[in-house]
């Protein structure tokens, strides 16, 4: 006689129960950041790792944000595309350092890696 799944399933309980607690584990981890992840807000306090992973459309919101509250850059730019390139100037620098995950994007700005 074959054993079917079912069988095997509840013969062994204790297996059954902890793969199970796994999956809802695991399912609990993982759907949440695949939903939330195109809601992703970009602030000052956003590494340069998450940057590096959003989209154009949130960079520039950010960069519009970011002239609002901060004022120009050193150089006196103001345009989105200018602290777009600042911040992924700075990024890169803080890639190259292996910082990306702890310099933030204001920081970047500001050279502070």
């Amino acid at each position: 006689m074959q054993p079917s799944l079912w069988r095997l399933l509840l013969r062994h309980r204790a297996v059954s129960l902890a793969l199970l607690a796994v999956l809802v584990l695991f399912a609990a981890l993982i759907v949440p950041e695949m939903i939330g992840a195109g809601s992703l807000k970009i602030t000052d306090a956003t590494s340069c790792s998450t940057w590096g992973a959003s989209n154009q459309l949130k960079q520039d919101a950010y960069a519009r944000r970011y002239v609002k509250r901060h004022g120009p850059l050193r150089n006196g730019a103001t345009a989105p595309a200018s602290v777009v390139t600042a911040i992924n100037s700075g990024c890169t620098a803080a890639f190259g350092y292996d910082e990306a995950d702890n310099v933030t994007v204001a920081q970047a700005i500001k050279g502070q890696y």
